[in-house]
């Protein structure tokens, strides 16, 4: 399967494919995010309090490297829309004949 998912990713233009790369870097600062949410919290309620300060302070490294991911994909999205924009303009009118 992931060989499948290379493949469709590979046929993508180039600002499509580093969007996917962006999307698949900030969905995985994200489940990264939730599990040191929840370890944090754990250890805090274990009673382990320095696992906790330091699992809390990797989440906020993991939270701030999301926020850059987030940052980059909002940097990337003017080259990636131009595209998508034109290519539904001139969409427009094919429906409109065979409607």
């Amino acid at each position: 399967m992931a060989e499948k998912h290379s493949a469709v990713v590979e046929g993508l233009n180039p600002e499509l494919r580093d969007l996917n790369t962006l999307l698949a870097a900030l969905q995985i600062e994200r489940y990264e995010t939730s599990a040191y949410e929840t370890l944090s919290f754990l250890a805090q309620q274990m009673g382990h309090r320095d696992a906790a300060r330091l699992l809390r302070e990797t989440l906020r490294e993991e939270q701030e490297t999301a926020k850059l991911v987030l940052e980059l994909l909002k940097a990337s999205k003017l080259h990636w829309t131009e595209g998508m924009a034109e290519d539904a303009a001139s969409e427009a009118p094919r429906r409109r004949r065979a409607a």
